[in-house]
């Protein structure tokens, strides 16, 4: 509402612009079929599990792109009808005018002294712009909308509910159906009058009126979706009406919607609990989920969250939580780690040992990825500017990965023959891994991260290391995430928060667990996070380091063995626990947002 995409003067807004060119218009327009198209083919590029904060804004353009054509689309129909048969109703050419409050008014008095009051805010205060309010009327014994006798009149509901929101909100909410009938019986021609005076004490009042009264107001007076409401209240108070009904979205109903996000807001909403009991569960629930929580938010969209009554402060504690059953995994792996050295060295001092190197290996390696990737990232962004437009092309950065992909594996060759070509071939090589690096490694962070733990699996599998087969090694793997990365294949096409069976079936399966295997490491980490998948990697080097051969059984095979196994069992682990989280949290998010003083 507030990048509403007409000044009213028909004119198309820089904010509106933009829009458009998010989800990949050429040009501004309101043809819902252009619109859709336009969509459908920039979704392609932007998946919310590859750039969430990219997906989330692509998200909300369309909605708002949408929203206007739709919007459009009514007005249209409405200027046939009218010119066709005349308007149904009256709509006046100017905007309702109330009268407005005097400084020693006693309506002015009270919204002042509730202002002033220290009953608890229930809305972050804003600053809107000063408005008309109700004109001035004697204080009445008790509530218009309380007293069946008095007729309603939009006067005496304003003064009154000022009144009764001083009086705290157990008395607001016991009030509240007989002050909805009362509203429901104004009769038609004051229900203008009403909901200009209405929209004046919202916007004033905003920091001390409950969500679900605006709600209220805002369904009865149909404020955000009856498109001749503008032309009605004036475009200054519309506008400030706006910026309050955007800050307070309606409320999500539909029942699908409620099971699908409603255990995810629940934790969400415990997270931020002042009460360390409700804090406790969160953190077993997010435990539980793990990776899937974060990605879940994610998937819902701030929107979407906001509609199902997540504030921002909950979702900063719910992102808070989830870097703490991040780090929380860390110490499971080297706990497994210890138990599988112990069990196969048979010596509990082993695995302790086993068990310590784990942790900190994990730990270090994850704190150096981290700063490898924000090197990656500067080195990309200092580029000169007369370079800078072809670098983030579309069709070089499609072309850019199978340059770095060959790029490692000419630093192979190169190094390779430097012992009969001499040093110079040395620093050849070098700079071709440059260049391998900036090119083959993108993505995000944990892409990455899982792309250098498998180049280091794999190195530890073969029995000879030569340059030649290690630039190989990197060349396979950068090639195999960029697959993935650039969508030329998506074991799951429709997007999914766990993962599912490969589209493709058994012969699909078959090539990720073989040649696919960056491919498919690329997909887990994104579904699943770098833990599950650096933990299957740790768990295969802890069994190669802990025995040799067993029997005829060699060491290679034992690795790869105990890797696959590992991952299975942390998926099927992974996915018992977000189904037992939904269990134990299922219920309305709205509901959550009451538990345990908050």
């Amino acid at each position: 509402m507030s990048d509403d995409p007409d000044d009213g003067s028909g004119h198309w807004t820089e904010a509106w612009r933009r829009d458009c060119e998010r989800v990949g218009l050429t040009d501004t327009t309101t043809d819902l079929g252009e619109i859709k198209r336009a969509y459908a083919k920039t979704l392609r590029k932007t998946r919310p599990d590859d750039d969430a904060p990219a997906y989330q804004a692509l998200r909300e353009a369309y909605d708002r792109l949408v929203a206007h054509a739709r919007r459009q689309a009514l007005i249209a129909a409405q200027a046939g009808e009218e010119a066709a048969t005349g308007a149904d109703e009256p709509i006046p050419d100017r905007p309702v005018v109330v009268e407005p409050v005097v400084a020693a008014s006693p309506l002015a008095e009270r919204i002042e002294a509730l202002i002033d009051s220290e009953w608890p805010a229930t809305a972050p205060a804003q600053a809107p712009p000063p408005a008309p309010a109700p004109a001035p009327r004697a204080h009445p014994e008790r509530p218009a909308f309380l007293d069946p006798s008095a007729g309603p009149s939009p006067e005496a509901l304003c003064h009154e509910l000022v009144d009764l929101l001083k009086l705290g909100p157990a008395k607001l909410e016991a009030a509240l159906p007989a002050f909805r009938r009362q509203l429901g019986e104004l009769p038609l021609d004051r229900q203008l009058e009403a909901s200009a005076r209405f929209a004046d004490l919202v916007v004033q009042l905003e920091a001390h009126l409950p969500t679900h009264l605006i709600d209220l107001l805002r369904e009865h007076f149909d404020w955000s979706r009856d498109f001749r409401i503008e032309r009605m209240l004036g475009g200054e108070r519309m506008a400030a009406l706006a910026a309050v009904l955007d800050r307070h979205p309606p409320p999500i109903t539909d029942p699908a919607t409620l099971e699908e996000f409603g255990p995810t807001v629940r934790i969400a909403h415990l997270s931020g609990s002042a009460s360390e009991g409700n804090r406790l569960k969160a953190f077993i629930g997010a435990l539980l989920m793990g990776h899937t929580l974060p990605l879940h938010l994610q998937w819902a969209g701030w929107q979407l969250l906001r509609r199902l009554g997540l504030d921002e402060a909950e979702l900063g504690a719910v992102q808070k939580l989830g870097v703490k059953t991040r780090n929380a995994a860390l110490p499971l792996i080297a706990l497994l780690a210890g138990v599988l050295s112990g069990m196969l060295a048979g010596s509990a001092e082993e695995g302790l040992g086993h068990a310590f190197s784990a942790l900190s290996s994990v730990a270090i390696f994850c704190v150096i990825m981290g700063y490898v990737g924000q090197a990656l990232d500067f080195l990309r962004e200092a580029v000169p500017d007369w370079l800078a437009g072809t670098l983030k092309s579309e069709r070089w950065e499609r072309a850019s990965p199978w340059v770095g992909a060959a790029s490692f594996a000419v630093a192979g060759l190169v190094l390779h023959l430097a012992p009969v070509y001499g040093d110079a071939m040395a620093v050849l090589s070098l700079a071709f891994l440059a260049i391998g690096l900036l090119l083959g490694l993108k993505g995000t962070p944990a892409m990455i991260t899982t792309a250098v733990a498998l180049w280091g699996l794999v190195a530890w599998v073969v029995p000879t290391m030569m340059p030649l087969v290690a630039g190989l090694q990197a060349a396979w793997i950068s090639a195999g995430v960029a697959v993935y990365r650039l969508r030329l294949y998506v074991p799951n096409p429709t997007f999914r928060v766990q993962p599912t069976r490969p589209a493709g079936g058994w012969q699909a399966i078959a090539l990720l667990l073989t040649v696919g295997l960056p491919t498919l490491m690329a997909w887990l980490s994104s579904l699943c996070g770098m833990r599950l998948t650096l933990g299957a990697v740790t768990l295969a080097l802890t069994a190669g380091s802990a025995v040799g051969s067993i029997g005829l059984l060699p060491r290679a095979a034992l690795m790869v063995g105990t890797f696959y196994l590992t991952l299975g069992l942390w998926l099927a682990a992974q996915r018992a626990g977000w189904q037992l989280a939904r269990r134990l949290f299922r219920g309305a998010p709205a509901a959550s947002a009451a538990d345990g003083g908050r």
